[in-house]
This record gives C-alpha cells, structure tokens and sequence, in this order.
C-alpha cells in the first residue's frame, strides 16, 4: 500500500517524466499556451526550479561527491514537499491544474537503490499524479541532446520501465509518449491525451 493522500479539494497534478534529455521542461513550457485557455488559476513547475532552496548538485558540493544517498533524498522528500505548498501558495487562492516537470516517480527513478516502497513512504505528504506523461527517448539522443552519464540515464530508464509495469501509484494514469519525435509532434501528442483525459 502507498499511502498518498487523496484530497478532492486540491488541484489536478499532470505529472511530465522521463529522463534527463528526453523535453519535459521544453514539453511543459509549451503546454502553457493551450491550458491557460482553459484554465484560470495555472501553476507549471520544475522539481529543483521552483525555488531555490535545495538542489541536488549544491548538495553534492556542499557534502561531497559521495554524500550518502539516503540523505540525500530524505532532503529531497522535504524539498518536494515545500515546493507544493509553494504551488498551492501561488497567486490568490489555490490553482485549478497543476503541471509538475518531474515528481515522485522521477525519485524512483534515479533513487540509488531499488525500494520503491521506501521513496513512496517518504513523499507521502504531497499528492501523487493524476496523470503521468511519460517521455520516452533512447539513451544515446539524450546524451546528444543534455549529455550525462549513460549509465544513469539507462538505469533510470529501466526503472521508468519497471514502474509502468507495476503501474505504480507514482505514475496515476499513465502515457507513454515517444519523445524521438520533433517538439511540435510531442505537444501534439500531448494535447490529444490531455483531451482524452478531460483536461483540455
């Protein structure tokens, strides 16, 4: 059991995953022109971005490359859990969707170690995804697109993987888009599932 909270009064939470190189910062800024038609009260936000109180590489700077990783995302657990109340806080009131460029999901993912059930114990003050689109793309165009390690990058796409098949709570409802493509042909695909799932 993964104890996320339910809260019929929050906003609805699009979750845009995959990983590093594969748009979703590109894919959530796009988004912004179609669903502000739709929506009055409209938070898009970066896990990392949207203050700047705590970020990973700062945390490897200040502890060190081998920082313990456990550490490491009990600190990110806490940050993610700031960065809501800091979109609920946005603007006057509470925002009616909100778009989150990486989420609980992306803490699976790139957690060092394969305890899913740990990583979800420890988000379980903030909501998960209503809907999860995922952007797959091969290691090798991420790397030509953002660089990285690749052994990352593919343990972390496995991992994706491996959550789509459990078809984890992390996910919600979850598509699968193929990020291959060029950026208008993903926002197209995008918008079609948005459209499907009532949100636009």
């Amino acid at each position: 059991m993964y104890p996320y909270p339910h809260d019929n009064h929050r906003p609805r939470i699009v979750a845009i995953e995959g990983i590093d190189g594969a748009g979703k910062t590109a894919l959530a800024k796009q988004l912004v022109h179609p669903l502000s038609e739709f929506y009055e009260k409209l938070a898009i936000t970066a896990i990392y971005r949207i203050s700047q109180r705590v970020r990973p590489d700062d945390l490897r700077r200040q502890f060190g490359p081998d920082m313990d990783p456990i550490a490491m995302e009990l600190i990110l657990a806490g940050h993610r859990r700031d960065q809501w109340t800091d979109v609920l806080n946005q603007g006057a009131g509470h925002q009616d969707l909100v778009i989150i460029d990486r989420w609980i999901a992306s803490a699976m993912a790139y957690h060092a170690g394969e305890d899913f059930a740990w990583v979800a114990s420890i988000h379980a003050s903030v909501p998960m995804p209503d809907v999860t689109l995922l952007l797959d793309v091969e290691v090798d165009l991420a790397l030509d697109r953002k660089g990285g390690d690749a052994d990352q990058l593919m343990r972390a796409r496995e991992r994706y993987k491996k959550l789509l098949r459990e078809a984890h709570p992390a996910l919600g409802r979850c598509y699968v888009v193929d990020a291959h493509q060029r950026s208008s042909a993903v926002l197209e695909d995008c918008v079609s599932i948005l459209r499907k799932e009532q949100i636009l």
